[in-house]
Parts: C-alpha cells; sequence; structure tokens
C-alpha cells in the first residue's frame, strides 16, 4: 500500500498514475484548481461537494456527545464524505490560567473565528453545533 501525506501527497501521488483518483479536502482542490466529481450518497443520488452539501452533512447530524462522525448521513443533497474537525480539551486542567485561555480560544473559534472560515473554503458551523460546543466549553473552569 502507498501512503503518502496530508494533501500535497496525494496531489502528488495521484497526478503521477494514469488513471487515478484520490481523496483530499475541498479546500485544497479550490485553492489548487484540481478536478473533483460527485459521490454517491446514502440516498443512491450523486452529490458534488460544495458549502451547501458539508452544510447539509452538519446539520443532519450531530453527535450529542462529539465522538460520532456525519460521513454517510442520509438526505437530499448530502456531500457523503464530510466531517468535522475534532479538538480534545480535557475538561479540568491544572493551571487555571491556560484553562481560561483555552476556553477564551474556542469560544472565539466559535464566534468571531467562523468570519475567517470563507476565505478558506471551509465551512461555518451550524448554530446547533456551535450552541453545543458553547455548552461544553462552559464545563472547562
Amino acid at each position: 500500500m502507498i501512503g503518502p501525506t496530508g494533501d500535497y501527497g496525494i496531489k502528488d501521488l495521484v497526478s503521477g498514475i494514469s488513471n487515478s483518483i484520490g481523496y483530499v479536502q475541498l479546500h485544497y482542490a479550490i485553492e489548487n484548481p484540481l478536478p473533483y466529481g460527485d459521490v454517491q450518497s446514502a440516498t443512491g443520488g450523486f452529490v458534488r461537494a460544495a458549502e451547501s452539501s458539508v452544510m447539509a452533512a452538519a446539520l443532519s447530524a450531530v453527535p450529542d456527545n462529539f465522538r460520532g462522525s456525519i460521513e454517510s448521513e442520509p438526505g437530499q443533497g448530502v456531500y457523503p464524505i464530510s466531517s468535522f474537525s475534532w479538538f480534545i480539551v480535557p475538561v479540568k486542567m491544572k493551571d487555571l490560567s491556560e484553562a481560561k485561555a483555552m476556553a477564551d480560544f474556542l469560544r472565539w473559534m466559535l464566534k468571531d473565528g467562523q468570519t475567517s472560515v470563507d476565505a478558506r473554503h471551509y465551512v461555518k458551523l451550524p448554530p446547533s453545533v456551535v450552541d453545543k460546543a458553547m455548552q461544553e466549553i462552559s464545563r472547562i473552569p
């Protein structure tokens, strides 16, 4: 098995092998004008990766404990290989100033930080996800 690293590695590997396909993040495909096609969804239709289809996946199911996946969610127009980016953050930290800094950063990321995702071709988190995440952040002292 060949194991390239990251989007750059996948792009380089696939471009050197005739009739091959690979998977890179949507933002990378857009920023490096790479061709990409539609993917068959759980409902049987074919869906193209776009802000709307990734958002549809994010809206379809948010795991209560944030330890799940949103891939292959059912629904019309849901991109089947969508994913969240995850942070693992301890609720209890020994250094209270570090805990406060972490909580402040996470709050910024979920609110003001969302304004910068469009320029990088990422999808904003739906309000339902932001609300759940803010509830979890409130557990950090």
